[in-house]
């Protein structure tokens, strides 16, 4: 896999176990990894029509004499990585920073709160939702405290959102070198009904290539998520192509972040299906 994988880095004890997952994500998958180190306390993105403000919370703009010597001291440690500290494009004003778009992936922080008196990459509001939504690139959310993940798990049930999920799961599945495996919540649908879909929908060789297939059954989704596994990086889809949501950030991914201790990775309804697997 060859790309390039976006970190906002937050200098910060915090900030240094997300950094440990870009780069564990960028070793794993063979994205360069860009370091952006911030200057000012929030920057823009221009997705088409649409332009993103992101604000940053206080944090990440710590001590920023010890930044880059902090973050280059985190990502020596990984011999295999390629990185380098990357610069605004451009300055919509003097203190108003343009970030490129044309990503492989992103990372952000793990909160998906819907708090607004805190919108930016401290907690993921709104704004950074829009991210997700508007992003040709998946979005990495990260564990609190990183630790490696061993297999790819993709959720997939009867939702395009979730099919486009699985797909660039397969890809990071195969860049990485590590099994796939495919996680559906029953919701009350029958196992033929579920076998229809996979049929309809051009799964068999999805299934074929996953190590693993598991149907959770019964309605209490927080309980369907526990045979989940604690070393599996988890990919869903986020939005579906609709105006109509197909998978809520709020209601199904919501309860996934606070459920899992996982690291996540969100597939919004832009995500080039076939980005990660060039």
């Amino acid at each position: 896999m060859s790309g390039r994988f976006l970190h906002i880095w937050r200098n910060t004890p915090m900030g240094r176990e997300v950094l440990e997952a870009s780069a564990f994500f960028c070793e794993a998958t063979g994205l360069e990894l860009h370091v952006y180190v911030p200057r000012h306390p929030q920057f823009l993105m221009y997705f088409g029509d649409d332009v993103i403000t992101v604000p940053l919370d206080g944090e990440f703009l710590h001590a920023p004499e010890t930044a880059e010597a902090h973050a280059e001291a985190v990502l020596t440690r990984h011999a295999n990585l390629a990185w380098k500290f990357t610069a605004p494009v451009s300055f919509t004003a003097s203190t108003l920073p343009d970030l490129p778009v044309d990503w492989n992936a992103m990372c952000c922080p793990r909160s998906l709160s819907d708090l607004s008196a805190r919108i930016g990459l401290g907690t993921i509001g709104p704004r950074v939702r829009r991210i997700v939504r508007h992003a040709t690139f998946p979005v990495l959310l990260p564990q609190p405290v990183f630790r490696p993940w061993e297999r790819v798990l993709a959720m997939v049930g009867p939702t395009d959102s979730s099919l486009r999920a699985a797909r660039v799961a397969r890809a990071v599945a195969r860049a990485a070198d590590r099994p796939l495996e495919l996680f559906t919540f029953a919701d009350g649908r029958e196992p033929a009904e579920i076998e229809r879909w996979f049929a309809d929908r051009g799964l068999p060789d999805l299934r074929q290539e996953a190590a693993s297939w598991h149907v959770a059954e019964g309605d209490d989704f927080l309980d369907a998520l526990f045979p989940v596994p604690g070393d599996a990086l988890v990919v869903l889809g986020a939005y579906g192509r609709r105006l109509v949501r197909e998978l809520l950030l709020g209601t199904i991914a919501e309860k996934v972040q606070e459920a899992l201790p996982n690291p996540l990775l969100l597939v919004g309804p832009r995500v080039d299906e076939e980005a990660l697997a060039r």
